[in-house]
């Protein structure tokens, strides 16, 4: 079992490392085109950042990232330098990324129970001088599979009573007909009359 946990696990998380909980293909399908569009929108993000980063313009930068309010997965972002300190920030919620780069550089994304966070490499001249780092939220990935769970009880609970309406008239369909001729049989057996 645990052999087999470990091969799921290892093929659902091809881009996305989840926390080793064990997730439904569905969702695995969810996730990884909800990570396929942040890993698109960062790297569209990352193109636009670069010259406003290049000449310190944080409002440019700023306006940029505020852009991402039309995306609505995306709650935060963040332009790191290469030295790993802040340059802008953004967030939908209340608490922001950190002012220091929250993990490794060569984290490409990773997710846990709540969040998807992607980060893109900003390229100058071929070198490597900041990184972009998104959240996406995981709320609607799980509203999706609340929706599916209840969704498929439902049709599991109609199926059931279809199953049992036609069971029923298939079984009255036949022991109909066998019960009469037990209760003509019995009535030849009982009162010995051979006029049924």
């Amino acid at each position: 079992m645990e052999d087999y946990l470990a091969c799921c696990r290892d093929k659902w998380a091809t881009s996305v490392s989840f926390d080793g909980s064990l997730r439904f293909p569905h969702e695995h399908l969810w996730s990884q085109a909800l990570s396929d569009r942040v890993q698109t929108v960062g790297t569209i993000i990352a193109d636009n950042i670069v010259a406003p980063f290049i000449f310190e313009d944080k409002e440019s930068a700023g306006e940029i990232l505020r852009a991402l309010k039309n995306e609505p997965d995306v709650i935060q972002a963040a332009v790191y330098n290469s030295e790993g300190e802040a340059f802008v920030l953004y967030s939908k919620v209340e608490k922001n990324l950190p002012d220091q780069m929250p993990f490794p550089v060569d984290v490409k994304a990773l997710a846990n129970d709540t969040n998807l966070v992607v980060s893109k490499p900003l390229f100058v001249n071929g070198d490597e001088t900041g990184q972009l780092i998104l959240v996406a939220s995981l709320e609607q990935l799980s509203n999706n599979t609340a929706l599916e769970v209840e969704l498929g009880f439902a049709i599991f609970l109609l199926s059931l009573g279809f199953a049992y309406a036609i069971a029923s008239y298939v079984h009255r369909l036949i022991t109909t007909p066998i019960t009469a001729l037990v209760n003509a049989t019995s009535k030849v057996a009982n009162e010995v009359d051979y006029n049924v």
